[in-house]
């Protein structure tokens, strides 16, 4: 069974990865996994570490192509 895993504001995401809040934009506008939350699903985002972990690995890779 998975380890259940918390969602985290952009403040925590921030402190976590050691950027900006400038960074956060522009990884949201390079769809960075998050859901949203709020109505129709446009409000705040939150983030799973290991999905975006995952998601920096994938754009390092294509990146070295």
């Amino acid at each position: 069974m998975a380890e259940f895993e918390n969602y985290v504001t952009r403040k925590y995401l921030k402190k976590v990865f050691g950027v900006s809040e400038r960074t956060i934009v522009r990884w949201l506008a390079n769809d960075c996994p998050c859901i949203r939350i709020g109505r129709n699903g446009t409000g705040d985002p939150r983030f799973r570490i290991s999905d975006v972990e995952n998601w920096i690995e994938i754009k390092a890779e294509v990146a070295k192509r």
